[in-house]
């Protein structure tokens, strides 16, 4: 139910402003609520939105500035902005293409060395090569102690590290 006020405003259910504003009317009742839509209440508690003709607001604090839902060149702006950002991400996205692939030839150059690396030195049968030879530790000489030979314990019954460490 449109009604017009004495200064030109169309007053509209939140319904309607909704369908006006081509927005859905939750939407609306939020702008009413925050504030942002010029609205009026009647004697019962109705809440009414004020529009101008045209369907703009008469506010006009920049959404939705006339009735085909554009802003005074804001979206070729907005655009403009967005096809830069765009441009910029598919340099740096190509950019980084090629890095990966340069990486990849430099590891499979790599890859390609590592036989050659991991080949076995020639040794002569019946010789051990040093780095072949197991590893000893020599068992550090055993300090003089005053505990008696009943709390020792056996070496059978020590465990592996604590002879290691001999401790």
């Amino acid at each position: 139910m449109t009604v017009m006020t004495g200064d030109g405003t169309q007053r509209h259910t939140v319904t309607e402003a909704a369908s006006v504003l081509g927005i859905s009317t939750e939407a609306t009742r939020q702008r009413v609520k925050r504030g942002t839509l010029p609205t009026e209440r009647d004697e019962d508690g109705n809440v009414f939105v004020l529009l101008t003709p045209e369907g703009t607001r008469r506010d006009g604090d920049g959404t939705r500035g006339d009735a085909d839902g554009t802003n005074d060149g804001t979206d070729a702006s907005l655009v403009a902005s967005l096809l830069e950002q765009v441009e910029y991400l598919k340099e740096t996205v190509a950019k980084r293409d090629e890095e990966i692939r340069r990486r990849d030839h430099l590891l499979a150059a790599a890859l390609e060395r590592i036989p050659a690396l991991e080949a076995p030195p020639e040794t002569r049968e019946g010789h051990v090569a040093a780095s072949e030879e197991p590893y000893r530790i020599p068992a550090p000489p055993r300090p003089e102690t005053s505990i008696s030979s009943e709390q020792q314990e056996p070496s059978s019954r020590r465990s592996w590290w604590r002879q290691l460490l001999d401790v």
